[in-house]
């Protein structure tokens, strides 16, 4: 299981020289370091993850999930998972997940996770909105 670095970086909108400085401190070329990493011409060492740990205010569990991007909460028995504009509210008593954009109601799947991890839940709302934003 690997981090996905770059999606870090562009979904919270990081600058690349801070995050060079606070990966490789004592690095006397932090940006061609990272530049490696994106490129996959290196891994992220221990430091190098607990560093991005604390620059992202993520735990390093997060880091590592690929439910990452999608906030949740619960309320009135029913599951809400948020993430940009979007909201997929997911009803455990039915199974259905209704997905939003911008409050406007997109779609409507039977895509219940309760015999499936939650990355694949994930996956499969991510792949629902994409199909949604092509078909547009």
């Amino acid at each position: 299981m690997r981090i996905d670095l770059k999606r870090v970086i562009e979904d919270r909108d990081l600058d690349r020289g801070q995050l060079a400085q606070a990966l490789f401190p004592a690095n006397l070329h932090p940006a061609a370091a990272l530049s490696r990493l994106l490129l996959g011409r290196a891994r992220m060492k221990e430091e190098q993850i607990y560093r991005l740990s604390i620059f992202t205010g993520l735990s390093i569990d997060a880091l590592y999930m690929d439910a990452l991007y999608w906030k949740t909460t619960t309320h009135d028995d029913v599951v809400r998972f948020s993430k940009d504009n979007y909201c997929a509210i997911y009803s455990p008593a039915t199974g259905v997940t209704k997905i939003y954009h911008l409050e406007k109601e997109i779609a409507v799947h039977v895509i219940g996770f309760s015999q499936k991890p939650f990355a694949e839940y994930f996956r499969e709302l991510d792949q629902i909105i994409i199909n949604q934003s092509v078909s547009v």
